[in-house]
């Protein structure tokens, strides 16, 4: 439980705008062509990459760990899908927070993906990790939705009992809680997530959620 403690002592407030351990981003490019994309780090330094983007589905998604973009003598990596792939935006390191853009490659440069407003083909991957109430804000439209996150140890007097072992394995089978956001609300509103569990946001766009913390709930049963 050393990344969950690590993240207990830090700021309780994260903002989809960046790629981060809480938040993964991702956006599928529905037309063919090359295209540049640009990530940032939390220092203003950039890298730059080519995306090209054919009629054929080559693997569902690729990945890109923004992390391994800024380690040390890292090569230029360029990158081919479908345009039915998804790139997807990670941090699996926790090096810091990262923005991104993509742009067509020609003269006019068009905004294809903004992490500061995810439109209707991308997905904000939220997994805030620490038990608590959370309020969450699109800051686009002021839309807002309360957030409970509950320890799973919260649920079982014995986690290890094979009710807990069969709840976690449907946790498992089940995924991400999807979560949808429209110009009005959120939905669910509240939302109940499982602390191991992370959550999908889509939406018709624009999105960039903002997640605080309010209360927190008691870590004694997980950072022992």
């Amino acid at each position: 439980m050393t990344f969950l403690k690590s993240f207990s002592k830090s700021e309780p407030k994260f903002d989809s705008a960046k790629v981060s351990p809480r938040v993964s981003l991702a956006h599928k490019i529905t037309k063919e062509g090359p295209y540049s994309c640009r990530v940032v780090n939390s220092v203003g330094q950039g890298r730059r990459f080519n995306i090209t983007v054919g009629a054929d589905r080559v693997a569902g998604q690729a990945l890109v760990d923004c992390d391994e973009l800024f380690a040390p003598d890292a090569p230029t990596r360029d990158i081919k899908v479908g345009v039915e792939d998804y790139l997807l935006f990670v941090s699996t390191h926790g090096n810091g927070e990262y923005a991104v853009e993509i742009t067509t490659s020609d003269e006019i440069a068009r905004v294809e993906f903004d992490s500061k407003a995810v439109g209707i083909d991308g997905l904000i991957v939220l997994n805030p990790l620490l038990p608590g109430t959370y309020v969450l804000t699109n800051t686009h439209s002021g839309v807002t939705a309360s957030l409970i996150v509950t320890p799973l140890e919260d649920l079982f007097e014995d986690p290890m009992s094979d009710e807990a072992v069969k709840f976690y394995e449907s946790l498992r089978e089940e995924g991400a809680l999807q979560v949808s956001l429209s110009e009005t609300a959120f939905s669910p509103d509240p939302i109940k997530l499982d602390a191991d569990r992370p959550m999908v946001l889509t939406g018709s766009g624009p999105m960039r959620v903002e997640c605080a913390l309010r209360e927190a709930h008691s870590l004694s049963g997980i950072l022992k």
